[in-house]
């Protein structure tokens, strides 16, 4: 992981628990900032003359905003392909407490970076100057985490208490950068419901260097001038009225103007690269491994007798994976050039452990010794990073490492920092991606696994019995598949109390007593959890004097329809595509006969599709329920669209079943 995102997420954990709320935006955000900001150029005239006051904010500024940034001004001067200077200035007004996390300043640093000059006012509604901040506020500590064996990351931070709204902080400070491979960005736009009245980036670069860079959401081409031996570059936003997060929306990193650069040279811890291309970073990063992929002897004697015998190459990549776990543990290590480069593979076996980087590596390192071939692939993780784009060349996309393996007729991607992952199974942190594979030839990009609907399944069996009281008892058996099994896959690094807490807490059914339940799984590259359930559900039919209205869908239930919203204006994401099938067989005592048995219901539409029918065979009644979701990105204005499809599904799970009393028994 990188170091500046654990950094910011130590110093938040520390802030009083402040954590973003939209924590994929600010992962990301973090990875490509690159530990940031710093600087100001033409602002530094600003002080407490009512530059500030609330009242000079546009009225159309204040619309749907929590926060408004009044000035962000970036200056970044590139001095040599190693060493820069960045200066920010910025002035953020706090309209309510659902802001506050804006006001805190965290930056990271390390040997690299060397933070200083930092200042900082606060100021009222008026623009009154209320204080400044003090030296003994800015707190300086490690950045080590409970996860990190070495890492050289330290932080500085200000937590700014301060409730009575509206109110301006305003915070500057610069940074003397040793060793590049990213250039600070510019993100004008902090995120949802947050505007912007002015914010400047200017980068100043050498005659005989240059550099590449991607404007993206936002429609602005810089003003371009020469000073002295240096090219001069400016980018400008005025008066952009914040946008809201709706239903749906995006992240708000792939919706908001970004502004991301990029060296085409770069000198970081001493070592020179290039980065004009996939291919020629690729070729560094090879740079980096060359030699490190060297086991001891007796170690590579021990890999070759546990595969002794086995004629399979996936079945020698499976229990080379499955020994990897045994063995080792994920620890991260941040210490400079060591954040890139990995650790050497007879280091890790030895220790049993590494960070992402030492650990496929090692892995790689235990294929090479029973003869597969395999490929160290860098990537950006989680659901805040967008693919890899292979026009634009940015070690910013990319924030962790995996392994390929290319056999005959398929390609094995390993996770190899979990314990407990299933053998070549990546799940939604790593899938359907593009990746950078380090060659001997440079860098490749590749697409990882996407995992299918058809894959992506949830399938579950339950009898229910139904006493003339309304009280019902459950037998359930679901199959949770591919991405799904995802939503179980917690319970197996728990203990039984827990396991059943998070069914209380997951199933919320009232009156339910849960009996008795069980997990298994099957760990396969399309992994499946089976979950297996008794319940009891106290007056779960209602009675009405004879007739008892039963409730046929009972664990998987669209309760709630998406919120209408007026001229909505970002894309419709639907994350990924699944289904879920439902199929519960009522038994009724046989003194009752069916009154009314609901008519089948059968509808699709883009976003998917719903089939629910309900069958009888003497005093068995079969409700079976299936519902399809595409994964996809759907313009605005059908809307309304995806909220008549929620309206039919939310009508068609109250189906109930009545029966009537014939004869008491």
């Amino acid at each position: 992981m990188d170091k500046t995102l654990l950094s910011q997420c130590l110093v938040l954990s520390k802030l009083k628990n402040i954590v973003m709320k939209n924590l994929s935006f600010f992962i990301f955000v973090n990875i490509l900032l690159c530990s940031s900001f710093l600087f100001a150029n033409n602002t530094s005239d600003l002080t407490s003359n009512g530059d500030y006051a609330v009242s000079n904010i546009p009225v159309e500024l204040k619309k749907n905003a929590n926060a408004v940034i009044r000035i962000d001004n970036h200056l970044f001067e590139l001095h040599s392909p190693g060493t820069a200077t960045y200066i920010r200035k910025y002035a953020i007004t706090i309209l309510n407490d659902k802001a506050d996390r804006y006001s805190h300043f965290v930056e990271g640093y390390d040997k690299q970076r060397k933070i200083k000059n930092i200042k900082g006012n606060i100021y009222n509604e008026n623009g009154a100057l209320i204080r400044r901040i003090k030296k003994k506020e800015i707190i300086d500590q490690t950045a080590v985490s409970g996860g990190s064996l070495y890492e050289d990351s330290r932080i500085k931070a200000i937590e700014i208490i301060h409730n009575v709204y509206p109110y301006t902080v305003e915070i500057e400070f610069e940074v003397k950068y040793s060793g590049l491979l990213i250039y600070p960005s510019w993100f004008p736009v902090k995120n949802y419901k947050i505007a912007v009245e002015n914010s400047t980036y200017k980068i100043l670069i050498p005659h005989d260097m240059d550099f590449q860079y991607r404007l993206q959401n936002y429609d602005a081409k810089p003003i371009e001038s020469t000073s002295g031996n240096n090219k001069t570059y400016e980018w400008t936003m005025k008066n952009y009225s914040a946008l809201k997060n709706e239903p749906f929306s995006p992240d708000a990193i792939n919706v908001l103007p970004k502004l991301i650069f990029s060296p085409n040279k770069f000198e970081y811890d001493g070592h020179r690269g290039n980065m004009e291309s996939w291919e020629s970073y690729g070729r560094w990063m090879n740079y980096l491994l060359e030699g490190r992929d060297v086991l001891e002897e007796e170690t590579v004697q021990k890999i070759n007798q546990l595969v002794n015998g086995v004629e399979s190459k996936e079945e020698k990549v499976r229990i080379i994976y499955e020994h990897l776990q045994s063995k080792t543990r994920y620890i991260s290590i941040q210490l400079g050039i060591g954040g890139l480069q990995p650790f050497e593979a007879k280091e890790v076996d030895k220790n049993g452990y590494g960070d992402c980087k030492a650990l496929s590596n090692y892995t790689r390192a235990m294929l090479k010794a029973v003869g597969i071939n395999s490929y160290y692939a860098t990537i950006g993780s989680g659901p805040g990073h967008k693919s890899i784009d292979p026009s634009f060349t940015f070690k910013g996309y990319t924030n962790h490492v995996i392994l390929c393996v290319p056999i005959e007729s398929d390609t094995i991607w390993l996770e190899c920092t979990s314990q407990n992952q299933p053998f070549g199974f990546l799940g939604r942190f790593t899938d359907d991606r593009n990746a950078l594979l380090i060659t001997e030839d440079g860098g490749k990009i590749v697409r990882t696994t996407r995992y299918d609907q058809s894959v992506n399944t949830q399938l579950r069996n339950a009898t229910v019995k139904i006493d003339k009281t309304g009280n019902a008892q459950l037998n359930v058996t679901t199959k949770y598949k591919g991405l799904q099994y995802e939503n179980v896959e917690y319970q197996f690094q728990r203990n039984e109390k827990e396991q059943k807490e998070s069914l209380y807490e997951r199933l919320d059914i009232s009156n339910m007593e849960i009996e008795k339940f069980n997990y298994s799984q099957d760990k396969n590259r399309i992994p499946e959890a089976t979950e297996e359930l008794d319940l009891k559900i106290k007056n779960y039919a209602s009675v009405s004097g004879k007739r008892v209205f039963i409730p046929l869908n009972i664990l998987n239930k669209t309760k709630r329809i998406p919120p209408k919203v007026k001229d909505r204006k970002t894309d419709i994401v639907m994350g990924y595509a699944y289904i879920d099938t439902d199929e519960i067989t009522y038994e009724v005592p046989g003194y009752f006969k069916i009154e009314h048995l609901p008519e089948s219901v059968d509808f699709e539409s883009d976003f998917g599709s719903y089939s629910a029918s309900v069958t009888k065979k003497e005093n068995k009644i079969t409700y079976v329920r299936t519902i399809k979701m595409n994964k996809g990105t759907y313009p605005p204005e059908r809307y309304d669209e995806l909220l008549d499809f929620y309206k039919k599904m939310v009508r068609a799970d109250k189906m109930k079943l009545v029966i009537l009393e014939e004869i008491r028994p």
